[in-house]
């Protein structure tokens, strides 16, 4: 069920650098807090579920995505992350939490 739904790649969908583009048409946008919260549950929840979609790991090029994400938290660029949440410990205006959550994931 989970396969065929394509959850793998919708919370893929969360993982990319922040502040995210906003898409034309949509319906509803996203604070960059609530953005932040979605994409720390994403890597949260991939956490537990990757090991077991090793196929879509590589349909979706999920370690290039991550890669990619992993660049982008330890790059110098400036980021206001809010820091307010469970998985938003690490502070402000950084990118610990992100960093820290990837780390768990490439376990």
């Amino acid at each position: 069920l989970l396969i065929e739904s394509r959850v793998l790649l919708t919370l893929l969908s969360y993982i990319e650098p922040l502040p995210r583009k906003s898409q034309p048409g949509t319906v509803f946008d996203w604070s960059l807090s609530q953005t932040e919260d979605l994409q720390l549950h994403a890597i949260a929840a991939l956490t537990i579920l990757l090991p077991r979609f090793l196929n879509e790991y590589f349909e979706c090029h999920v370690g290039t995505r991550l890669l990619l994400f992993y660049e982008w938290t330890i790059s110098d660029d400036e980021y206001q992350s809010q820091g307010n949440s469970f998985f938003g410990k690490g502070g402000r205006h950084n990118k610990r939490s992100q960093l820290k959550y990837i780390f768990r994931l490439f376990r």
